[in-house]
């Protein structure tokens, strides 16, 4: 009975034998299992945008392994340390691999600089879980509009910028110009306001106060209003210095001096307002008149009052006014002035029947010189002796005579004394000097030549017959700068054989260059 006992015993260590080293194997699959990685792609995703412009298009990272799928992917997403949160839309497109993570900027209103985010994918089944995509949204400024605005009614001016591109003008109160400009975000700009026309620039507003110049960072868009304020109109006069009393006051001594005043009668310090001078007899008439621009300062000044009388010399009221201003007067005191006569004169090229070309010169009233060409006025107390003089250039013309025959006496007299009583004008003509063309016929034949060039005269013409030449051969005259025209007519039974001296060639006419103050000559041959 003993022995199937043991035999039991036996039988029962052999089976726990056996099911410990099954349990052994099995714990050993299992810590050999290699799980799958998870993989995305790509690994950072950059996005540029402008602060406060468009979002960007969003950009998908693939989600995939390297073996099995997995499954129970999970999103999550921070935010760097001290940035803004909530600005990135993350989202999966299913929850087990092969899946699209999908990222897009839902904000662009954030400080301009650069924005990171960090999107974690897990997921159990990945041996590598969680990986990460980093995000950065790159904000830069774009370009930023300046606008520039001008105001002021009937005033005129204009602002400009450094760097150059604004250039935005005020006229009569009307704005025009380059006035917008888009410059780079961070560009510093300075804008000059400058006043004109007599307007006076008042200050700025908006991006800019004051009146100094404008300066400008361009880190947003900017928006200044330049305010001008047109000028006063002038309103009255204020003498500064008046004329003495003289009997011979021409020019007037001192020199009268009139300040134009605004209607505040402070000083309108703008130039070219127009100021009459006005001379008035004791009936009130006026005997003549002469008008000045204002300097910048807004001062008249006459150096010569130039007032044509027509009054005997008397005691006259010399006024000033703005012109086209009624009533607006300044007067200085009675004073007695010699009717002032005027003398015109000037010189001319000659132009005429007698065909002279135009020379040059100039004319003298006493020991004033008029420029060449050119007339000049000079005006004296009446009564007074006036000798005029036409001076030529000597080199190449020669005085013809006065256009104006009185009071200068006609012919070549270059000198003309005359008493002034009154406004004489006068012209003195100039030609240029003449040249000679001296003729010669030689050979076998006979024939003539004829000069063709003096216009209203008869031909001058030099015949030749059996070896002897007559009628005009000599000192055939031409003026100025035109050329002789030369024409052989041989007779018949003789033919033209050519030209010699300041002529060449065979044909019938020649043209004689012309030569100042000079002769030429020319040999004219005929054959049989």
């Amino acid at each position: 009975m003993a022995r199937p006992a043991r035999h039991l015993h036996i039988a029962a260590v052999l089976a726990a034998l056996v099911g410990a080293v099954a349990c052994s194997d099995s714990a050993s699959d299992e810590s050999n299992v290699v799980k799958p990685s998870l993989s995305l792609t790509p690994a950072a995703v950059d996005f540029d945008a402008t602060p406060g412009g468009a979002l960007p298009a969003a950009r998908d990272v693939a989600v995939a392994t390297d073996g099995d799928p997995v499954a129970g992917l999970s999103l999550t997403v921070t935010y760097a340390d001290g940035d803004a949160a909530g600005w990135l839309d993350a989202s999966l497109g299913g929850a087990s691999t092969p899946a699209t993570l999908s990222v897009r900027p839902s904000r662009t209103d954030l400080a301009a600089g650069t924005h990171v985010a960090t999107v974690r994918i897990a997921s159990d089944g990945a041996g590598n879980s969680p990986q990460e995509v980093a995000v950065t949204l790159h904000l830069t400024p774009g370009a930023q509009l300046l606008t520039v605005t001008t105001t002021g009614s009937g005033a005129d001016g204009s602002v400009s910028s450094s760097p150059a591109g604004i250039g935005c003008t005020l006229v009569a109160g009307v704005m025009g110009g380059d006035c917008t400009e888009a410059l780079p975000a961070g560009t510093s700009v300075t804008l000059t306001a400058t006043a004109g026309g007599g307007s006076a620039f008042t200050g700025w507003s908006g991006g800019c106060t004051g009146t100094a110049a404008c300066q400008l960072t361009m880190s947003e868009a900017r928006s200044v209003t330049a305010a001008f304020q047109g000028p006063a109109a002038p309103g009255s006069l204020r003498l500064l210095q008046g004329p003495s009393d003289a009997a011979d006051s021409v020019p007037f001594s001192p020199q009268p001096r009139v300040q134009v005043l605004d209607g505040q009668g402070q000083p309108y310090a703008v130039a070219g307002v127009l100021v009459q001078a006005l001379l008035m007899s004791g009936d009130g008439a006026r005997i003549g008149t002469n008008t000045v621009a204002t300097d910048a300062s807004g001062v008249a000044t006459w150096t010569d009052l130039g007032l044509n009388a027509s009054a005997a010399p008397a005691s006259f009221v010399l006024r000033f006014a703005l012109r086209d201003t009624p009533g607006v007067y300044v007067d200085t005191a009675p004073f007695t002035v010699a009717v002032a006569a005027f003398v015109v004169a000037g010189a001319e090229g000659f132009i005429g029947v007698e065909d002279l070309d135009p020379g040059t010169g100039h004319v003298l009233i006493g020991s004033s010189s008029c420029g060449t060409l050119a007339s000049c006025t000079v005006g004296v107390p009446a009564g007074t002796t006036v000798t005029v003089t036409a001076v030529a250039d000597s080199a190449t013309s020669f005085f013809v005579y006065w256009k104006t025959m009185a009071p200068c006496p006609t012919g070549t007299t270059a000198v003309c004394t005359f008493t002034a009583t009154g406004t004489t004008q006068l012209s003195a003509y100039f030609a240029l000097r003449g040249y000679t063309t001296s003729v010669v016929i030689t050979g076998t034949g006979d024939g003539s030549v004829s000069a063709m060039n003096i216009i209203g005269q008869p031909p001058p013409t030099c015949n030749y017959a059996a070896g002897v030449m007559s009628g005009t051969c000599v000192s055939t005259q031409s003026y100025g700068a035109r050329a002789t025209r030369l024409q052989a007519f041989p007779a018949p039974g003789s033919t033209f054989a050519g030209w010699g001296g300041d002529c060449s060639g065979t044909d019938l006419v020649c043209l004689v260059p012309p030569i100042v103050n000079g002769t030429r000559q020319v040999t004219a041959t005929f054959s049989r």
